[in-house]
Protein backbone atom coordinates (compact mmCIF):
# COMPACT_ATOMS: atom_id res chain seq x y z
CA UNK A 1 0.00 0.00 0.00
CA UNK A 2 1.25 3.50 -1.11
CA UNK A 3 0.65 6.60 0.51
CA UNK A 4 -1.08 9.44 -2.23
CA UNK A 5 -2.18 12.92 -1.70
CA UNK A 6 -5.69 13.92 -1.15
CA UNK A 7 -7.03 16.27 -3.65
CA UNK A 8 -9.33 18.62 -1.54
CA UNK A 9 -6.70 18.91 1.58
CA UNK A 10 -3.38 17.31 0.50
CA UNK A 11 -2.97 15.45 3.26
CA UNK A 12 -1.86 11.94 2.84
CA UNK A 13 -3.94 8.92 2.35
CA UNK A 14 -3.49 4.88 1.86
CA UNK A 15 -4.17 4.04 -2.23
CA UNK A 16 -6.74 1.47 -0.52
CA UNK A 17 -9.16 4.68 1.09
CA UNK A 18 -12.20 5.12 -0.43
CA UNK A 19 -12.61 8.43 1.45
CA UNK A 20 -9.95 10.75 2.68
CA UNK A 21 -9.94 10.40 6.36
CA UNK A 22 -9.65 14.13 7.04
CA UNK A 23 -11.62 15.45 5.00
CA UNK A 24 -14.26 13.32 3.69
CA UNK A 25 -13.48 13.82 -0.06
CA UNK A 26 -13.90 10.67 -2.84
CA UNK A 27 -10.74 9.47 -3.87
CA UNK A 28 -11.12 7.51 -7.05
CA UNK A 29 -14.08 6.22 -8.39
CA UNK A 30 -14.33 2.01 -8.70
CA UNK A 31 -14.03 0.21 -12.22
CA UNK A 32 -17.74 -1.06 -12.01
CA UNK A 33 -18.75 2.51 -11.41
CA UNK A 34 -16.63 3.99 -14.30
CA UNK A 35 -18.04 1.14 -16.40
CA UNK A 36 -21.51 2.11 -15.93
CA UNK A 37 -20.71 5.79 -16.50
CA UNK A 38 -19.43 4.75 -19.76
CA UNK A 39 -22.35 2.96 -20.55
CA UNK A 40 -24.54 5.65 -19.64
CA UNK A 41 -22.75 8.20 -21.74
CA UNK A 42 -22.74 5.89 -24.55
CA UNK A 43 -26.48 5.47 -24.41
CA UNK A 44 -26.74 9.09 -24.56
CA UNK A 45 -24.78 9.78 -27.48
CA UNK A 46 -26.25 6.80 -29.45
CA UNK A 47 -29.97 8.41 -28.51
CA UNK A 48 -28.39 11.92 -29.85
CA UNK A 49 -27.43 10.29 -33.18
CA UNK A 50 -29.96 7.87 -33.72
CA UNK A 51 -32.52 11.19 -32.71
CA UNK A 52 -30.34 13.21 -35.51
CA UNK A 53 -30.33 10.55 -38.40
CA UNK A 54 -34.16 10.56 -38.20
CA UNK A 55 -34.65 14.44 -38.20
CA UNK A 56 -32.34 14.51 -40.97
CA UNK A 57 -34.45 11.53 -43.00
CA UNK A 58 -37.76 13.88 -42.01
CA UNK A 59 -35.96 16.79 -42.81
CA UNK A 60 -35.16 15.38 -46.73
CA UNK A 61 -38.76 13.98 -47.11
CA UNK A 62 -40.08 17.64 -45.99
CA UNK A 63 -38.21 19.04 -48.29
CA UNK A 64 -39.46 16.87 -51.53
CA UNK A 65 -41.71 18.03 -54.09
CA UNK A 66 -44.51 15.28 -54.29
CA UNK A 67 -43.05 13.86 -57.70
CA UNK A 68 -39.95 13.54 -55.36
CA UNK A 69 -41.74 11.70 -52.73
CA UNK A 70 -44.23 9.49 -55.25
CA UNK A 71 -40.26 8.14 -57.06
CA UNK A 72 -39.11 7.84 -53.17
CA UNK A 73 -42.05 5.69 -52.20
CA UNK A 74 -41.89 3.51 -55.67
CA UNK A 75 -38.71 2.88 -55.01
CA UNK A 76 -39.51 1.52 -51.06
CA UNK A 77 -41.94 -0.21 -52.31
CA UNK A 78 -39.79 -2.26 -54.71
CA UNK A 79 -36.91 -2.41 -52.77
CA UNK A 80 -39.42 -4.00 -49.96
CA UNK A 81 -40.45 -6.28 -52.64
CA UNK A 82 -37.57 -7.77 -53.46
CA UNK A 83 -36.61 -7.73 -49.83
CA UNK A 84 -39.31 -10.28 -49.41
CA UNK A 85 -38.87 -12.07 -52.82
CA UNK A 86 -34.93 -13.33 -51.30
CA UNK A 87 -36.35 -14.38 -48.38
CA UNK A 88 -38.75 -16.56 -49.60
CA UNK A 89 -35.72 -17.89 -51.72
CA UNK A 90 -33.99 -18.44 -49.02
CA UNK A 91 -36.85 -19.95 -47.14
CA UNK A 92 -37.77 -22.48 -49.67
CA UNK A 93 -34.09 -23.65 -49.55
CA UNK A 94 -33.71 -24.38 -45.92
CA UNK A 95 -37.35 -26.19 -46.00
CA UNK A 96 -35.58 -28.53 -48.81
CA UNK A 97 -32.50 -29.46 -46.40
CA UNK A 98 -32.20 -32.84 -44.18
CA UNK A 99 -30.86 -30.97 -41.20
CA UNK A 100 -32.40 -27.16 -41.57
CA UNK A 101 -30.92 -25.92 -38.39
CA UNK A 102 -27.47 -26.78 -39.64
CA UNK A 103 -28.18 -24.41 -42.49
CA UNK A 104 -25.06 -21.58 -42.56
CA UNK A 105 -25.25 -18.68 -45.27
CA UNK A 106 -22.18 -17.44 -47.07
CA UNK A 107 -23.39 -14.89 -49.30
CA UNK A 108 -26.71 -13.81 -50.52
CA UNK A 109 -26.63 -11.71 -53.29
CA UNK A 110 -29.88 -10.24 -56.01
CA UNK A 111 -30.49 -7.64 -58.56
CA UNK A 112 -32.56 -4.67 -57.97
CA UNK A 113 -35.95 -6.80 -58.63
CA UNK A 114 -34.27 -9.74 -56.80
CA UNK A 115 -35.43 -11.50 -60.63
CA UNK A 116 -32.28 -13.56 -59.96
CA UNK A 117 -31.18 -14.37 -56.29
CA UNK A 118 -27.55 -15.99 -55.86
CA UNK A 119 -27.07 -18.13 -52.64
CA UNK A 120 -23.81 -20.01 -51.33
CA UNK A 121 -24.81 -21.60 -48.08
CA UNK A 122 -23.18 -24.57 -46.26
CA UNK A 123 -25.64 -27.23 -44.81
CA UNK A 124 -24.96 -30.77 -42.78
CA UNK A 125 -25.72 -33.91 -45.51
CA UNK A 126 -27.37 -37.06 -44.47
CA UNK A 127 -24.03 -38.71 -43.46
CA UNK A 128 -23.14 -35.79 -40.96
CA UNK A 129 -20.76 -33.82 -42.92
CA UNK A 130 -20.76 -30.37 -43.83
CA UNK A 131 -20.94 -29.51 -47.40
CA UNK A 132 -20.78 -25.80 -49.58
CA UNK A 133 -23.56 -25.73 -52.20
CA UNK A 134 -24.58 -22.87 -54.52
CA UNK A 135 -28.56 -22.30 -55.74
CA UNK A 136 -29.24 -19.79 -58.41
CA UNK A 137 -33.35 -18.52 -58.47
CA UNK A 138 -34.80 -17.35 -61.29
CA UNK A 139 -37.78 -17.62 -63.50
CA UNK A 140 -39.42 -18.74 -60.62
CA UNK A 141 -37.18 -21.97 -60.05
CA UNK A 142 -33.69 -22.87 -58.36
CA UNK A 143 -30.96 -24.46 -59.99
CA UNK A 144 -27.70 -25.73 -58.50
CA UNK A 145 -26.18 -26.50 -61.52
CA UNK A 146 -22.78 -24.90 -62.25
CA UNK A 147 -22.90 -22.91 -65.72
CA UNK A 148 -26.10 -21.27 -64.19
CA UNK A 149 -24.30 -19.89 -60.90
CA UNK A 150 -21.53 -18.72 -63.48
CA UNK A 151 -24.12 -17.38 -66.11
CA UNK A 152 -26.38 -15.63 -63.92
CA UNK A 153 -23.81 -14.64 -60.71
CA UNK A 154 -20.54 -14.42 -61.50
CA UNK A 155 -19.25 -10.67 -62.34
CA UNK A 156 -23.08 -9.25 -62.22
CA UNK A 157 -24.07 -6.03 -60.44
CA UNK A 158 -25.87 -7.84 -57.80
CA UNK A 159 -26.81 -6.18 -54.24
CA UNK A 160 -25.98 -8.09 -51.08
CA UNK A 161 -29.09 -8.81 -49.16
CA UNK A 162 -27.60 -11.18 -46.36
CA UNK A 163 -29.54 -9.19 -43.85
CA UNK A 164 -32.30 -11.29 -44.85
CA UNK A 165 -30.82 -13.98 -43.12
CA UNK A 166 -32.62 -12.07 -39.78
CA UNK A 167 -36.06 -11.95 -41.33
CA UNK A 168 -35.75 -15.53 -42.32
CA UNK A 169 -35.30 -16.63 -38.42
CA UNK A 170 -38.63 -14.56 -37.42
CA UNK A 171 -40.45 -16.99 -39.69
CA UNK A 172 -39.42 -19.81 -37.82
Amino acid sequence: MALIKCKECSNEVSDSAKKCPHCGAKLKMGFIAKFFLFLLIMFFVGSFLAGLSQQRKSDELAKMTVEERKVYEENKKKEDEAFQKVVLVIYSIKKSLRDPKSLEFETIFADDMASIVCVQYRARNGFGGMNSEIAVAFDNKISKETNIWNKKCVNQPLKNFKHATYALDRLN
